[in-house]
């Protein structure tokens, strides 16, 4: 097991701050996690945006961009956000591909990711009951559809049953992550129809270092 010392500052739920936390349990590092209260109403998607002051004044100080994750390294040094975050630790862990090329792929797929959560965050800003509404059957009716088919189509056309090459990559736990229920278990919404999804997550799930991470992990909402 890697002795190094890291530090992971995130709210108490998966989202952007899950697939971090699942390549340290990967790779069997020992880390820190430390996890803020989220002090959502019943129907709030969480904006990073608006989540800042809820967040410890002492951590707020060390945020680049005023967004968790905050990543902290044994020698004090603080990464934070979660696409800096998350491919710091990828690289160093060895989750970002075999080579350059693939390494660009993964960088795609983050990308596309990101775009599909812009499309949840709108649901939030949305200035009226009307307009969240409209908002929200859009994200269900097509946004969703079409991002999941796009990574569903990717696992397909790869016969390693991964997103990008051979192994298993931040690509791989980012997506995961997404299309799974906080228990672990494949968001039938998404994954039913989508054979690519079921069976990356089937594949993910039985990794026996995130098997045990799953189990042992705190509940959260989401």
């Amino acid at each position: 097991m890697e002795s190094s010392t890291y530090k992971l500052v995130y709210y108490d739920v998966r989202w952007e701050g899950e697939q971090i936390r699942l390549m340290f349990a990967y790779k069997e590092v020992e880390f820190e996690d430390i996890r803020i209260k989220l002090q959502l109403g019943a129907e709030d998607w969480p904006v990073p945006s608006q989540l800042f002051d809820q967040i410890p004044k002492d951590i707020q100080d060390k945020l680049l961009l005023e967004k968790l994750p905050l990543l902290e390294l044994s020698n004090g040094k603080t990464i934070s956000g979660a696409r800096a975050c998350s491919l710091f630790v990828a690289k160093r862990f060895g989750l970002l591909g075999s080579d350059e090329f693939e390494e660009a792929k993964i960088n795609e797929i983050l990308d596309a990711s990101q775009d599909f959560s812009e499309a949840f965050y709108a649901i939030q800003l949305a200035s009226t009951k009307e307009e969240k509404e409209k908002v929200s059957q859009n994200v269900v009716a097509v946004v969703t559809p079409k991002y999941m088919n796009l990574f569903n189509k990717l696992v397909e056309e790869n016969s390693s049953g991964f997103m990008v090459g051979n192994q298993l990559s931040l690509a791989d736990l980012h997506v995961f992550n997404i299309v799974c229920t906080p228990d672990g278990k494949p968001a039938r919404h998404v994954t039913d129809g989508r054979p690519g999804l079921e069976k990356l997550v089937d594949k993910v799930s039985q990794i026996p270092q995130i098997q045990k991470w799953l189990e042992a992990r705190p509940k959260s909402i989401f």
